[in-house]
């Protein structure tokens, strides 16, 4: 026998049982050659299981990607901008030295975080993007 054919005798088997009434279907429950009751519980069980954890799988991957994504287009826009390390520092500066443009807690929660470190890069960028995000900072103004 050809695949073929074990298909459409298949898709045929398929449309007998979908045209037959429920009752006909849980009657052959049991019979020689059909599964019992239980057996298609735990199949049920089974299949359920399995498709809960694909799904689980792939949006953990998905949220994974997106991040990602998010992260590099972050640091793209960041790199487009071509601002080195000395502008960001200026433009936090200069948000920091205008007391009615930041808001009250900003200035101590910031010198709280920084209390006792010297700030990386990544952590410059970090606040920088943290300040454009709050609109502190306007990253399309030319730094002088």
């Amino acid at each position: 026998m050809s695949m073929k054919l074990l298909r459409e005798i298949n898709e045929l088997v398929i449309e007998a049982d979908i045209e037959q009434s429920d009752k006909e279907i849980l009657a052959r429950l049991g019979l020689n050659g059909f599964p019992t009751h239980s057996q298609l519980l735990v199949l049920q069980t089974a299949l359920s299981d399995a498709i809960t954890h694909n799904r689980t799988e792939r949006l953990s991957r998905a949220k994974l990607g997106f991040s990602r994504h998010l992260e590099d287009s972050k640091r793209k826009s960041i790199f487009s901008l071509g601002l080195t390390m000395a502008d960001m520092l200026q433009d936090i500066v200069k948000v920091m030295q205008d007391s009615n443009k930041v808001p009250k807690g900003l200035l101590v929660a910031f010198r709280e975080q920084s209390q006792n470190q010297e700030a990386s890069e990544d952590d410059i960028r970090e606040i920088w993007e943290s300040f454009a995000r709050l609109g502190l900072i306007d990253p399309d103004e030319k730094n002088d």
